[in-house]
């Protein structure tokens, strides 16, 4: 069990917060400017995707997740407290009908 501190952004205990995740693309060579401003964000480091609960979470490791898995199949989805829509009310593109 890992001693970390999940920490999640006061604003984001909201019960009703719209959550957005974008794909930015590769940073290449713009990952060595990556700078914190000690207030909002004191540190940053990549998460392997099987140790994300001992960073976040659970209601964001489940939107990290689906996230992760819309983009390795190439697509955009829909999501309510990290659960797809699809085959309830959405169509198969994980948009609402």
């Amino acid at each position: 069990m890992s001693t970390r501190q999940k920490s999640v952004s006061p604003w984001l205990v909201l019960a009703q917060a719209i959550l957005y995740l974008f794909d930015c693309g590769p940073l290449g060579d713009d990952e060595s400017r990556i700078r914190v401003d000690g207030v909002e964000l004191d540190a940053y480091e990549w998460v392997d995707l099987g140790k994300l609960g001992e960073y976040v979470i659970s209601r964001l490791e489940r939107r990290i997740r689906q996230a992760h898995a819309a983009w390795l199949a190439g697509r955009t989805m829909y999501l309510e407290h990290g659960a797809s829509l699809v085959g309830s009310d959405a169509d198969d593109s994980g948009n609402r009908t």
